[in-house]
């Protein structure tokens, strides 16, 4: 599946594509027809791609929440930053977004509207009734990408504020 904005495709990546990040980004790349400017992953970050491998291999149903969307620029077909969801709707109708952008592409709008279009698309799937985010306390760039996609601080406490839409 694919989302596209003005300058964005943003594309949600199947359990064989989370694979392949994992093992083999030249195969990835040669299928989503895309250039990956990045390297092999490691550490904290190839465990979570694994983790959420694992979630979408065992929880077929919720697959779509179990991913990550690779943010690829339209003009030049370059991967420049991933969006997911943690997990699939809890109880309350809560999906959690997380989201990474290369630093070379920082301040330019890129994320901004990302989020936003992952959080329209979210808050159109069956069971979602908000969208929620974390950010670390005094971070300044995600509390204002969080507020320009029209998040609203919910609660904070002496490490996070926790963010709604």
């Amino acid at each position: 599946m694919q989302l596209e904005t003005q300058r964005l495709k943003l594309v949600q990546l199947t359990t064989k594509q989370l694979h392949l990040w994992l093992e083999s980004i030249p195969h990835l790349t040669d299928e989503i027809e895309c250039f990956y400017p990045g390297g092999m992953l490691e550490g904290k970050f190839k465990e979570m791609v694994a983790n959420q491998l694992e979630l979408a291999t065992t929880d077929k149903e919720n697959a779509q929440w179990h991913t990550f969307w690779f943010l690829v620029r339209r003009v030049d077909k370059m991967v420049i930053g991933a969006v997911n969801f943690k997990n699939a709707p809890n109880e309350a109708g809560e999906v959690a977004i997380g989201y990474d952008l290369g630093k070379t592409f920082e301040g330019q709008g890129y994320m901004e509207e990302a989020v936003a279009a992952m959080c329209q698309w979210a808050k159109g799937q069956q069971g979602v009734q908000a969208v929620v985010a974390e950010t670390e306390l005094a971070n300044i760039d995600k509390e204002t990408l969080l507020q320009k996609c029209g998040f609203k601080a919910e609660s904070k406490n002496t490490k996070v504020i926790r963010w709604r839409l």
